[in-house]
């Protein structure tokens, strides 16, 4: 359980790059990469979230998890479709550009998104 918990701190702080290895966050990048175009999505997209995704992904290999690239698919679809909707809803409710109010809406938009998917993995777990 320590070398979980280590590795999951070392994703959430940011700094596994270094103790991760080169050749596995090298690895990973091309996956996250290839995710990105796979979308469609433009080059400017944030280098933040390409290192977190890239961190996550070298992070689960090191815990034995082959989760990839290809299976974050279906969650960066989803993740799109939750950014538009984000964002149209935040172009209604703030016509006058202030954005502390989007800020707030932005993290409680991130945890909402984090308890839907607890509610449907529990869902899925008691249909098993």
């Amino acid at each position: 359980m320590a070398e979980a918990y280590q590795v999951l701190d070392r994703a959430l702080a940011l700094d596994g790059a270094h103790s991760l290895g080169p050749l596995a966050v090298a690895c990973a990048r091309e996956e996250v990469e290839a995710l990105v175009a796979s979308m469609g999505w433009s080059h400017h997209v944030s280098a933040d979230g390409r290192e977190v995704l890239t961190e996550v992904l070298a992070s689960l290999r090191l815990l034995g998890c082959d989760a990839g690239g290809a299976f974050f698919a279906p969650f960066a679809r989803a993740a799109e479709d939750l950014a538009k909707a984000e964002l149209e809803l935040a172009c209604e409710a703030d016509e006058h550009n202030r954005k502390g109010p989007a800020m707030v809406r932005g993290v409680l938009f991130g945890v909402a998104l984090a308890a839907l998917r607890r509610m449907a993995r529990e869902h899925h777990l008691a249909l098993r």
